[in-house]
């Protein structure tokens, strides 16, 4: 009780810093009964519905002024809850009626940090509930330093390895350019890149539920090991290894019966090449086997070769690679 009134003094003595403020009425806006006992003191619901009349300004400055001279000389070290109901109203006719509604009724965005992924690079991230996130090369990342709310929501533009902690009264959603995962704690690789018509999001424990905010579609539930891949716009199920989710987690990239048209797209998006195919009976040779990240493209394309045979070349600049 005694935190709560210091706070709201300070907040109302304007004494209050900006970052604290932020925090503040985020906390406000997540709990209910601070929230009544907000808007109780400063009988803010008619005030916010009021126009602005002339000679308002000059009369709150005044009010103002003579608040502070108040708040200054005070004997006491805490305003008691009727005390600071009054003050409001002052305080209030110099707060902009879109400041309010903004940022007390309304519930502020989150603020988001981004990591962009270098070209042949991966980054390793520890989330503030201690979930973490491998992603691969060329991927964006967006990520609040707390989860506040009813939910734990990143956004995701390229591929990601998630170990979630498990959190069962806030869910972990991954927002992509396609869908939505919904988890409560497990582990799964996320692949959906805005620029590249794959997609697919391949589970190792635990449940997830990919969705769409539209709710135009039927929400497809996986279980550990299944993956779920588009086809034809149309989500489909498949079966992977057990072993891929170690090698997911240092760095290395395997592919099983896939096809050369697929194999290069991932390429292309992890080494930010554009692949030019001129022997187009080279795209449905099927490959299986591994790479590193980290390997250059060339060293992946020539162990390719010893399998089924194909040639290549690459421009001077390494950002095209004819297939022949």
């Amino acid at each position: 009780m005694l935190l709560e009134e210091k706070q709201l003094d300070s907040y109302f003595s304007g004494e209050m810093i900006e970052t604290e403020k932020d925090l503040f009425l985020r906390e406000i806006n997540a709990d209910g009964e601070l929230k009544k006992k907000f808007i109780r003191i400063q009988n803010a619901k008619g005030i916010v519905c009021l126009h602005d009349l002339q000679g308002d300004t000059q009369i709150a400055v005044n009010a103002w002024i003579n608040f502070k001279k108040i708040i200054q000389r005070r004997s006491l070290k805490r305003f008691s809850l009727n005390t600071l109901k009054y003050a409001a109203v002052i305080v209030l006719l110099i707060t902009s009626t879109v400041y309010l509604k903004n940022a007390v009724f309304s519930p502020k965005e989150t603020a988001y940090n981004e990591m962009e992924v270098p070209v042949g690079e991966s980054l390793f991230i520890t989330l503030s509930d201690g979930s973490t996130v491998y992603l691969s090369p060329r991927s964006t990342f967006k990520y609040p330093d707390s989860f506040t709310g009813k939910e734990r929501r990143v956004i995701l533009d390229g591929e990601a390895f998630f170990d979630v902690t498990e959190k069962s009264a806030q869910p972990f959603i991954v927002q992509t350019n396609r869908y939505n995962i919904k988890v409560l704690g497990t582990k799964f690789n996320v692949f959906d890149y805005m620029s590249n018509a794959m997609y697919e999001t391949t589970l190792y424990e635990g449940v997830v539920e990919i969705y769409k905010d539209d709710k135009q579609m039927k929400p497809i539930i996986l279980a550990p090991f299944e993956q779920a891949i588009l086809k034809d716009n149309i989500l489909v199920k498949n079966i992977v290894e057990a072993d891929y989710i170690h090698e997911r987690r240092n760095g290395i990239v395997s592919f099983e019966s896939r096809p050369f048209s697929e194999i290069i797209k991932k390429l292309g998006m992890y080494y930010n090449v554009n692949f030019i195919v001129l022997n187009v009976n080279a795209l449905n040779e099927v490959y299986t086997g591994k790479f590193r990240i980290q390997d250059p493209v060339v060293d992946i394309l020539d162990a390719m070769q010893k399998t089924n045979k194909f040639y290549y070349t690459i421009s001077a600049d390494n950002k095209i690679v004819y297939i022949k």
